[in-house]
């Protein structure tokens, strides 16, 4: 056990697209890596959901972890988008997933990935802080 705290290093940002419909929660088919871990690890803060796409349908974005870097993928949460057409009086569609804040990412074998279950781009953005 270490006998001083441990505090972030250095915050950084990460933001991908994902598009390639994969409808699978088992790990398998077209995943794409959001944010991979360090030597010393690192901590999401936050990670959100932004269609890319002026008339989004509705569609379900999956986040998986890998230990083994992307090997084997095992399944995290979903975060749902409502169909959005975006207009000045409509929001385009945008999500934050709570349930990935604090997750570490203990080496650099740890990998945050993420599917679309639709062929639809959508942007990933993470936030996090290396240890």
């Amino acid at each position: 056990m270490a006998t001083s705290p441990v505090y972030a290093a250095t915050p950084g940002r990460t933001n991908v697209q994902v598009s390639t419909a994969n409808t699978a929660i088992d790990g398998t088919g077209t995943i794409v890596t959001v944010v991979a871990g360090t030597t010393n690890g690192r901590r999401i803060r936050r990670v959100s959901v932004t269609g890319a796409v002026a008339a989004g349908s509705a569609n379900r974005i999956s986040f998986f972890i890998s230990t083994d870097n992307g090997t084997t993928n095992r399944f995290l949460c979903d975060v749902l988008l409502a169909a959005a057409t975006i207009s000045a009086t409509v929001r385009g569609q945008y999500a934050e997933i709570p349930e990935l804040a604090g997750v570490m990412l203990q080496n650099t074998n740890t990998l945050l990935r993420a599917a679309t279950h639709i062929a639809q781009a959508t942007n990933v953005d993470c936030e996090y802080a290396d240890l």
